[in-house]
């Protein structure tokens, strides 16, 4: 599980156009309890939606040593127990193609996240949403606390790419996020006026400044009825 951070976000229209009521529907997700969806903000395309995890980066590994890439040793150790060959009596070559026969290593797998990453400079859907959105999920345990403030969770660490292009698409705005990791570890406050950032302070050891918006963020004050 991962460490939660609280992020509480309060807009206030500044000049005319967008209306806080209308910004909301804007990014309000599918589902009814969704108050905020990160994909309607910085959608992630769908050809990065496939697997993040060991099969992908044997795979791709394989597929570098097939296209005549000269792999580390520990990677080429990695394919030798993927194989099953922990006592290394098979060559190289005989390891990658086992490893490819017995449906460890996907070589259609691995060609796809090349593409990706010429096309969007991320592999899958993991590294494009830490690059993208700042945190591997989408907001969870979200919720509105007035009319102008939602609420929301995001998992090890605050969403700032996802503010920072709210803010820019919507210039009207004054968008303050405050936000608070669970142990605390850090928190931070971020304004955003007319698409710029006019505030922006993370606090890992100022106590004071934990202890305010830790209260803050986690406090009854903003959590649902």
């Amino acid at each position: 599980m991962p460490n939660h951070v609280r992020n509480v976000v309060k807009f206030e229209q500044l000049d005319e156009g967008k209306t806080v009521s209308e910004l909301l529907q804007e990014i309000h997700g599918e589902k009814e309890d969704q108050c905020i969806s990160f994909e309607k903000i910085i959608p992630i395309p769908e050809e990065l939606n496939i697997t993040a995890g060991s099969k992908t980066y044997i795979s791709r590994d394989v597929y570098r040593w097939k296209r005549g890439e000269s792999l580390k040793e520990e990677e080429m150790r990695t394919i030798h127990i993927m194989a099953d060959d922990k006592d290394n009596t098979l060559t190289d070559e005989e390891a990658v193609e086992k490893c490819i026969s017995e449906g460890t290593a996907d070589m259609k797998l691995a060609e796809q996240t090349f593409e990706n990453e010429r096309k969007y400079g991320y592999q899958n859907w993991w590294y494009a949403r830490i690059g993208m959105w700042g945190t591997k999920w989408d907001a969870y345990d979200q919720y509105k606390v007035d009319e102008n403030t939602i609420a929301f969770n995001t998992a090890w660490s605050d969403p700032a790419p996802v503010m920072e292009k709210l803010a820019k698409d919507n210039t009207n705005m004054r968008i303050d996020h405050k936000f608070a990791d669970e142990m605390p570890n850090f928190v931070g406050h971020t304004v955003y006026e007319r698409g710029e950032k006019v505030y922006d302070q993370v606090y890992y050891e100022e106590q004071d400044k934990v202890d305010e918006l830790y209260g803050y963020c986690w406090s009854d004050n903003v959590m649902p009825d």
